[in-house]
This record gives structure tokens, sequence and C-alpha cells, in this order.
């Protein structure tokens, strides 16, 4: 069986009606930007073709975004956020796949298991109920695409401790490691 070696990052946000979450002056799709760089760059180094949906602040949409995902029919489709909610309580790490079994599922595996490693003191939101430990949800990114795909939320913007750590480059370095490697041992049980 072919490795899977392409890889199409995609930093969330802004769109043009939708900037992402923004908390004490921190921006959801700075953030994305600044770990997809350092994602996109580890990965390089371990032999992926890695795509962006965006390297720059500029705005697209979500239709453009699944639009270079087809035109360029990468293997994998990794969308990068921060979430946010009313309550500054909740915190934790989340990765979606579309509904069902699907392809992605074994790629948010290992990507739900390297981060789980790699943070054990933070809260992973997990729904085991399927088997695994990703959430299933219809997001556009999600649904629109036509490879493999997932979504990372790597912590709370709304979350003061979540917002701090995920504005530390050393922290988002490490994001991008633990990702990474759970990338490289997905291609490589192949």
């Amino acid at each position: 069986m072919d490795r899977k070696t392409r890889v199409m990052i995609d930093p969330g946000h802004p769109a043009k009606d939708n900037p992402g979450a923004i908390h004490a002056g921190v921006y959801e799709a700075d953030i994305n930007l600044q770990v997809a760089i350092r994602l996109g760059d580890k990965l390089e180094a371990a032999g992926f073709a890695v795509g962006y949906t965006r390297k720059t602040s500029h705005p697209v949409e979500l239709y453009d975004r699944v639009h270079i995902e087809h035109l360029t029919e990468p293997d994998l489709f990794l969308s990068l956020h921060c979430n946010s909610f009313s309550s500054p309580g909740v915190h934790g790490l989340e990765i979606f796949t579309s509904i069902g079994t699907t392809d992605a599922d074994a790629a948010a595996e290992y990507v739900c298991t390297s981060l789980q490693l790699t943070f054990p003191q933070s809260h992973f939101r997990s729904d085991l109920s399927d088997g695994d430990q990703d959430k299933e949800a219809d997001f556009y990114v999600l649904t629109k695409t036509r490879c493999a795909a997932m979504l990372v939320e790597m912590g709370f913007l709304s979350n003061e401790e979540e917002r701090i750590w995920l504005t530390d480059p050393a922290a988002q370095d490490a994001i991008a490691d633990a990702m990474c490697r759970g990338l490289i041992e997905w291609r490589d049980e192949q």
C-alpha cells in the first residue's frame, strides 16, 4: 500500500465574516497560522509533501479551503483551530473527524495519542463511544473535502491558562512536534 505522504494544513480562520475566536487581544487565526507553519516545517523535514490553505493573515473562505484541497488532492487535510466557550473554566484539546467511520480515524487516533503523551497534564476532550478518541462533527471542512480530514482544537482561548499557553512559542512548537510525531506514526503504519 502506498504510504500517505501529502498533507494539506489548514490554519483555520480568518474568513471575511468570521475572524475566529478573539480573547484578551489574542486572535485564534494568528495562533493557528503560527502552529501550522511550525508543523509544516517539521512534516517537510520528515519527508512529507506539505501544502497550506493559507500562509498569511489574508482571509480565506471555507469553500476556498475545500477548493484548494480538491485541486491538490492530498492524503490528509488537517485543520487547526483554537476553541472558545462562554464559561472560562472550560478547557482541553479535542480532535474531530466527520461522522461515521472514515479514512481520517486512524490518523486522528495517532495524533490524539501523541498529544496526550506530550501533554499529560492537559484535559483531552474525547468521545470513546465509537471505539476511538476523536469526536465526530459535520464541520464544512470535514464533510466537503474528498480526502481524509480532521480538525484539531488545540485549546480554549476563553480559558486564561490555555490562552497564555497557546501564545507561548515553545508551547506552539511542542504542539506542532506532537502532531508531527503522530502523523509520522500514521504514515509509517500504512
